[in-house]
């Protein structure tokens, strides 16, 4: 629309409402005080309007979920499974985002996530998949022999360590230096160390023998479970924060969802 239609609108709505809902300037416009308060309940209406038009945008005849999944957990967790939900939901067109990034639902197309973090996310629906994660060394069981035993956090040094350095994004993640000084020995200084920017990156490393990881008790279940890795001594570290199916609180009640979240719950208590 012209400036000029949208003017001559804004002077039918005044009219209609006989209120004036702008101030008019020489270069902009500012709202009155009626037109502050119609604001609010617009912006709603416009917000609700605009889910509803991307429900119809993916209504039932399209079939498909766009799940946005940390590496780790969709490479570790989610893929091997990622079978027995398409048996279970054959017509569901699934696509998975891979990213340690959060993603902005309404403008990124993402209908569900798995998020690690706290729980604080306004405006979407919230479901923890773990009252408590721990976090603990990891490798593969070829590594650990008689000449090197791997019995407590001293014998690390004589181990390369697989490390995934703090950054902003995962601040609530330890490394292993913050590890360490959390189970009680802050004074270990590692000879040998690989860095990695993901931790599904180095968890494959322990898997293929390369050195010690840190990970937590969802991720490697698998791992875990065939023996792949091991866990060399019991001494672990209770994450702050744990893992969390989100979605839009307009789309918690959509089908397609709804049986993904419910199917990823069921898993996570299967596995526990």
């Amino acid at each position: 629309m012209t400036p000029a239609a949208v003017g001559h609108q804004i002077r039918v709505l005044e009219e209609h409402l006989e209120v004036q809902l702008f101030i008019r300037l020489n270069r902009e416009i500012q709202l009155t005080k009626a037109g502050g308060k119609l604001l609010p309940g617009l912006q709603d209406i416009f917000s609700r309007l605009g889910h509803v038009m991307v429900d119809f945008q993916r209504r039932d005849e399209d079939n498909s979920l766009s799940v946005s999944v940390p590496v780790s957990f969709a490479l570790k967790w989610l893929i091997p499974r990622l079978n027995r939900f398409k048996s279970l939901y054959p017509d569901i067109n699934i696509r998975i985002d891979s990213s340690d990034d959060l993603v902005n639902f309404e403008h990124d197309n993402i209908d569900i996530g798995i998020r690690y973090g706290c729980g604080k996310y306004p405006g979407l629906d919230v479901k923890a998949l773990s009252d408590v994660i721990r976090v603990f060394p990891v490798c593969s069981p070829s590594l650990i022999t008689d000449t090197t035993p791997l019995n407590n956090p001293e014998d690390l040094v004589h181990f390369t360590i697989l490390n995934q350095p703090l950054t902003s994004l995962q601040s609530m993640w330890p490394d292993w230096q913050l590890w360490l000084k959390t189970v009680g020995y802050p004074d270990i200084e590692f000879k040998d160390e690989i860095q990695f920017n993901t931790s599904a990156t180095a968890i494959q490393a322990a898997v293929q023998g390369q050195g010690v990881a840190l990970a937590d008790d969802i991720v490697v279940k698998n791992e875990l479970g065939s023996g792949h890795l091991v866990i060399p001594f019991d001494l672990s570290y209770p994450l702050p924060c744990t893992y969390y199916i989100v979605c839009p609180k307009h789309l918690a009640n959509h089908s397609r969802v709804m049986a993904f979240r419910n199917w990823v719950l069921s898993e996570i208590t299967l596995s526990s």
